[in-house]
C-alpha cells in the first residue's frame, strides 16, 4: 500500500499561516528600525529583527523597496483614520481647532517615519508616491469654503515712510507685489 507524500490539509494552512506572519513580522521590523532612526534599513537587519532568515526576506518580497511599500501601506493603515474631514459649516476658529488636534496627534504618531522617509524621499519612489499620496490626504481633509472669497486687490501705499509694506527707508521692495482685500492701518 503506497502512501501519499502530499501534504495534508492542516498542513498546508500551517505553512500558509506562517509564511503570513514571518511577511509581517518583516513589514513590522522595518517600521521599528525606521522608526528607531534607520532610514534605509538594510534586508539584513530587517531579516535580524524579524527573527526569519536573510533569503526569507527575499522570498516574501521582490527587493527592500516592496519592503518599503508594505511598511508604508501597514504605517497608512494604523494612522489615517485620524483624519477626518472636518464640516465646512462650522466657525473658523473650530475648523482650525479640530484640523490642528487631528494633525497633531498623527503626526506626534509618524514623527519618526516621516522623518525617516523624508530623509529618502529623493531616492525612493515608492516613499516619495506614499508622502505625496499623504499630502493629497491632508490638503483634501482640509474643509473648503462654503461661500466664495472676496478678490483681492492690489494695494499700493501712498505713505513714504513707516509702512508695513515698504522697506528700509521707505522704498518699495523691487519686484514684489502686496494683495491685500483692505488697505493696513496708516496708510
Amino acid at each position: 500500500m503506497a502512501t501519499s507524500t502530499l501534504p495534508t490539509r492542516s498542513t498546508q494552512d500551517g505553512r500558509v499561516l506562517r509564511g503570513a506572519r514571518n511577511r509581517h513580522a518583516v513589514v513590522e521590523a522595518m517600521l521599528a528600525l525606521i522608526e528607531e532612526g534607520d532610514p534605509r534599513p538594510t534586508a539584513k537587519r530587517v531579516a535580524e529583527r524579524a527573527g526569519v532568515a536573510l533569503r526569507s526576506v527575499f522570498h516574501y518580497f521582490d527587493d527592500v523597496e516592496s519592503v518599503l511599500a508594505a511598511a508604508a501601506r501597514l504605517q497608512a493603515q494604523r494612522h489615517w483614520h485620524l483624519v477626518q474631514p472636518v464640516a465646512p459649516e462650522l466657525p473658523v476658529g473650530e475648523r482650525v481647532a479640530q484640523v490642528v488636534a487631528q494633525r497633531s496627534t498623527l503626526f506626534e504618531r509618524i514623527a519618526p517615519a516621516r522623518r525617516a522617509a523624508l530623509l529618502v524621499e529623493h531616492d525612493s519612489p515608492v516613499i516619495r508616491a506614499w508622502l505625496e499620496e499623504g499630502r493629497g490626504r491632508c490638503a483634501a481633509s482640509w474643509p473648503r469654503r462654503s461661500r466664495p472669497r472676496s478678490p483681492a486687490r492690489v494695494t499700493t501705499c501712498s505713505r513714504r515712510s513707516r509702512c508695513p509694506r515698504r522697506g528700509p527707508r521707505g522704498r518699495r521692495s523691487a519686484g514684489v507685489k502686496v494683495f491685500l482685500s483692505a488697505r493696513p492701518a496708516g496708510c
